[in-house]
This record gives structure tokens, sequence and C-alpha cells, in this order.
């Protein structure tokens, strides 16, 4: 539940619960999105990018360029800034109590890879990725039945905290099916197994088929508090990040479900399919891997197979022991 700066106005996440098909469709979810919520609306963060070049309308290509022209003379750069990159034309701030921008804004939205709105007091109120093909909106209750009213049956509203917990039981469904898939499989896997409940040890000695679950992994484990865990995730990730760039690792090759994009795009990496992305080894890159909730992931030394990753985070195998990790 969110609230403004002065502890008013409660609010609740809801997405728009459809399979947006085509262009019209994301202009119009986007559209009534914002007019409901303009009046809290005082900055926006956009990309000027989109996965629809080819269709931009001239109005929207003349916001792109814009956004472009205004994000050269801005040095905020959020997450890419953070990773030492750069690229004028994402995270590009608009000032939303100027016409021009609620303007180009208003234009470019609905076409953008991301953007994030915000209220007084920096309150998060809503985001759009995938070139308005998800889009979540922070609402009062007025708020949310003024645009379920507006949207009526083209895009029902759900609330996002419920639509989590359905993707979460999807996503647990997939797993199971991949385990039975893959048991007792090991053909494109690399020879080691590693985790921080167990450093590393040869893949033959996990005794479970891959992936693993909760209940494979050692009771110790399992009882320690979730913040000690992903503090030993964080380490552990460290420590394969530093061993992938001391073996030469040259490119990487991702999968995350749809809502789990968004932090790939800005991170630089490059889209091969709806669900696949590619990018050139950097350290920085492969820390940002941890945020992103990944599917799979494979990293390779040329065309070699360095690490391979899948079934979010249940552990990683490896062309060769990582030295050094640290144990638990």
């Amino acid at each position: 539940m969110h609230r403004n700066a002065d502890g008013e106005l409660p609010r609740q996440e809801y997405a728009v619960e459809k399979d947006i098909t085509d262009r019209s469709e994301a202009t119009f979810v986007c559209t009534a999105t914002l007019e409901v919520l303009r009046p809290h609306l005082r900055l926006a963060i956009i990309d000027a990018y989109t996965d629809y070049a080819d269709e931009l309308t001239t109005s929207a290509a003349t916001a792109q360029a814009w956004i472009r022209q205004r994000g050269s003379q801005q040095r905020h750069r959020s997450l890419l800034h953070r990773l030492g990159l750069s690229d004028p034309a994402m995270a590009v701030h608009l000032d939303l109590s100027q016409e021009a921008e609620w303007e180009i804004l208003r234009g470019y939205a609905p076409w953008s890879i991301g953007v994030w709105l915000y209220g007084p007091g920096g309150l998060e109120l809503g985001s759009f990725h995938d070139s308005g093909y998800s889009v979540v909106a922070a609402l009062t209750d007025e708020e949310r039945d003024v645009l379920v009213d507006e949207l009526g049956p083209v895009a029902p509203l759900v609330r996002l905290d419920e639509l989590h917990a359905r993707r979460k039981a999807q996503r647990v469904t997939a797993r199971l099916h991949r385990r039975r898939r893959r048991s007792n499989q090991t053909v494109g896997l690399c020879s080691n197994f590693s985790h921080p409940a167990f450093g590393v040890i040869a893949l033959s000695q996990v005794s479970d088929p891959l992936p693993l679950e909760e209940r494979d992994l050692p009771r110790w484990f399992n009882e320690l508090p979730e913040s000690r865990q992903d503090e030993m995730f964080r380490s552990w990730w460290e420590d394969v990040v530093t061993w992938l760039s001391t073996a030469g690792a040259t490119r990487m090759r991702v999968q995350v479900a749809p809502f789990d994009r968004a932090l790939l795009d800005s991170a630089g990496f490059q889209r091969a399919d709806p669900h696949t992305y590619e990018a050139r080894w950097t350290p920085e890159l492969g820390r940002a891997l941890l945020e992103a909730n990944p599917e799979s992931i494979e990293i390779w030394a040329e065309d070699k197979l360095l690490l391979s990753q899948y079934a979010t985070w249940d552990g990683v195998t490896t062309e060769q022991p990582i030295e050094p990790l640290r144990r638990p």
C-alpha cells in the first residue's frame, strides 16, 4: 500500500491483466492510465527506445527525438550511471509540471521500453514496460474505479500482489515440468555444481536431479534468516563473477520471464527474442544478473561454455571448479 507525502490517499498497486496485441491497445491503456494519474504526477523517467521503431507514428518519432536531445543534456543515468555505462537516451527526466513535457510523455509513453512515474516527494505511481505491453499503477480506490470504467472489458485491472502470486504458482508448475524433463540428464551441463550452501562440488555428487528444490538444500541453510541467505548469495555470486572474468568470459545469454525484462532492458542487454537477452561479458553486467531473477543463464568464453544456470538461482554448473570460492 502506498501513501503520499502527507500520509493520505492510501494506494494499491494494480496491473493491466491482458496480453495487449497491437499499438492502438497499448496507446489506449497507457493514455487512460496517465490521465487518471495526471493530477498527482510530478516527474517521469523515460527511455527513448522502442520495440516498434518501424511502426512509430510521426508524432511519436518527434517525441523520441526530443527526449534523446533532452537526455544528452542531463546527467541522470540511474542504473546505467552506476554501472559505468552511458546512453543519453536512457533514464531521461521529464518535468511534468511543464505542459510541453507532459505532452511529450503522453505521446511517447506507449512506445517506450521503460517509463517510471512519480508524484510528490518521489512517490512511485506507476510504470510502463515493453512499449506499453506491461502497465502498473498505484491507485486510490476512486482512481481504480475511474480507470476500470475507462478501460472496460478491453483491459481488466488486477491487484499486482495477486498477479505476482498467480505467476509464482505458474513458475512453480513450469519448474516442476522442467525438473521432470531434465531428471537425470546432464547433457549440455558443465562438470561441477555450485550453490552457496555447497560451495563447489562435482556434478556427480548431486544426488537429486537438477534443478534443486528448497527441500534438497541442507537443513542448516534453509533455517537461516532470509537476510543471511541473501548475504551468502551475494558473496557467492561475487566470487562467481570474479572467477568468470579470470576464466576469460566473453559473452552471455540470459532468459527471463516477461515481467522481469525491465532491468535487462535498462542495463544494456540486447534482446535476441521476446524472452532472451545477450550481451558481451563485463563484471558489472554479471553482477546485475543477481537482481534480474533469470530463468536461465549461459556464460561463454568464445565457444566454450563456462557456466550454466537455470530455474532461478537453484545453483549453477561450471566448466571447472571455481577458485577461490568461499565455503559455507
